[in-house]
């Protein structure tokens, strides 16, 4: 049987999930702004960016750990009356966590399989040209 607090608890981890994620899909900006082509004309910018850059995610980051680390003890505090919400038999946490996992990896790959195609492509036409 799941409580209120219990689904707030799970909502507070998948959100902690998908921040997670988000500090990790973002490593390939950081590199870039670490490490700018040769022929970007303003690297002062780019330092100024790199700070914000850092911050930004560091507090992304320090959230996602008190979302997954602290759901429980945040649950208890936003929901008073603990109330048992009725749930089919057969459905237990593990499944609907499960389950909010698989559909926020759906939401990545269709947020960058943009970004994917436009990368391979042109391997494709490359290998394409070769075997012409």
């Amino acid at each position: 049987m799941m409580t209120k607090r219990d689904v707030l608890s799970m909502a507070f981890r998948v959100l902690g999930v998908w921040y997670l994620i988000s500090v990790i899909m973002s490593i390939p900006d950081l590199l870039f702004y670490m490490y700018p082509p040769a022929d970007i004309p303003d690297r002062q910018m780019l330092h100024i960016g790199l700070k914000g850059f850092f911050i930004d995610y560091a507090v992304l980051l320090a959230l996602a750990c008190i979302l997954m680390g602290a759901a429980d003890g945040l649950a208890r505090r936003f929901v008073h009356d603990d109330a048992v919400i009725n749930i089919p038999v057969g459905v237990n946490l593990r499944d609907v966590f499960r389950m909010l996992l698989k559909v926020i990896g759906l939401a990545i790959v269709a947020v960058n399989l943009p970004a994917v195609i436009r990368l391979v492509s042109p391997l494709f036409q490359k290998f394409h040209m070769i075997s012409d």
